[in-house]
């Protein structure tokens, strides 16, 4: 079953839940999806601290300016995600699907 729920805080954080999957979207900052999550685990890196300050671009995450667009991106690509960790991007890890 799909859910949505609501968190305040800095900004207004859309929680989108589908089984073992969980997407976080924040339309303030132009519609960013800020984490997403499957079985758990972050399919995708965020920089955290840029995002928090509006000067600063943001680094990660994915902008959805159409949610059906980026919900039908990810229901298409889920099965060939493999979670990685921000650490193994850093150190040059490949793309998650690749």
């Amino acid at each position: 079953m799909s859910t949505i729920t609501t968190e305040t805080g800095e900004y207004l954080t859309y929680i989108l839940t589908d089984g073992d999957s969980q997407v976080a979207v924040v339309p303030e900052r132009g519609g960013i999806v800020t984490s997403w999550q499957v079985q758990g685990k972050d399919v995708f890196y965020l920089d955290a601290e840029r995002f928090k300050d509006p000067s600063l671009s943001v680094r990660g995450g994915f902008r959805c300016c159409f949610l059906s667009v980026a919900t039908w991106w990810m229901t298409r690509t889920v099965s060939m995600v493999k979670p990685i960790s921000s650490s193994s991007m850093a150190l040059g890890g490949r793309c998650p699907g690749r």
